[in-house]
């Protein structure tokens, strides 16, 4: 018979199968309560790492970063309506403009913006595995940290 098959390699300290099936186990507890829309995302960031699909992770442990900040907003705006333009930057200045949020929180937030995210966009750009692995960890720093401050629902 023949079969594709595949070995996955080990990702720096990361385990292998927890990258493929439960990348959320990486982050906070609460975030299943919290924040459960990041999910779906952060296990597709964990498989992209695993598989070395660097750009693919990018994209969802922003996608996630993005669904933990809006929930985020909602907390520390004391319910002022999102912004319309529903992107990182405008959401951190207003955040900015408007003196609310930790300053750590986004002083972390926009350094994933300009640092990472924004650059990403171009087609010319690449990652490689080891700054993708970089970039998911600065965005578990960062989601924690607005985890900390999101209450645990009622």
């Amino acid at each position: 018979g023949i079969a594709d098959a595949y070995f996955v390699t080990r990702k720096g300290a990361y385990d292998t199968t927890t990258l493929i099936a439960s990348a959320e186990k990486m982050f906070p507890a609460e975030l299943g309560s919290k924040v459960p829309t990041a999910i779906p995302d952060i296990r597709e960031a964990g498989k992209c790492i695993a598989y070395e699909i660097t750009i693919g992770a990018a994209f969802h442990i922003f996608r996630a970063t993005e669904a933990v900040l809006r929930r985020y907003w909602e907390v520390v705006s004391k319910g002022k309506p999102h912004p319309k333009q529903r992107n990182l930057g405008v959401y951190l200045r207003k955040m900015e403009d408007g003196g609310f949020g930790n300053k750590k929180v986004i002083s972390v937030l926009n350094q994933i913006k300009d640092l990472h995210r924004n650059p990403l966009i171009h087609p010319e750009e690449t990652l490689t595995l080891d700054e993708a692995m970089g970039l998911f960890g600065i965005c578990q720093s960062a989601v924690s940290a607005m985890l900390k401050e999101i209450p645990a629902p009622q």
